[in-house]
């Protein structure tokens, strides 16, 4: 066995993939909404659609360190 054979059998690997799968679905659904208002409010100031652009920027990554994908907060260790 090689050692990437040896490390993609963990779960470390699995909870990678997990976040990244969570990570890319959450982050298609939030670009949606943003492309939407954002359609919706051509009219409003640069500044203004630039802070709405940000916010779900720094929204995601908060969200992404304190909850899991279940929604729980992360009550165990992934890695034994």
């Amino acid at each position: 066995m090689t050692t990437i054979t040896h490390w993609i059998n963990t779960e470390l690997a699995e909870a990678l993939g997990r976040a990244l799968l969570h990570s890319l679905w959450q982050g298609a659904a939030i670009a949606l909404l943003l492309a939407a208002s954002l359609i919706l409010a051509r009219g409003l100031s640069s500044t203004l659609r630039y802070g709405m652009a940000l916010s779900p920027t720094v929204g995601l990554l908060l969200a992404r360190n304190r909850l899991n994908p279940n929604g729980q907060k992360n009550s165990k260790p992934v890695c034994r």
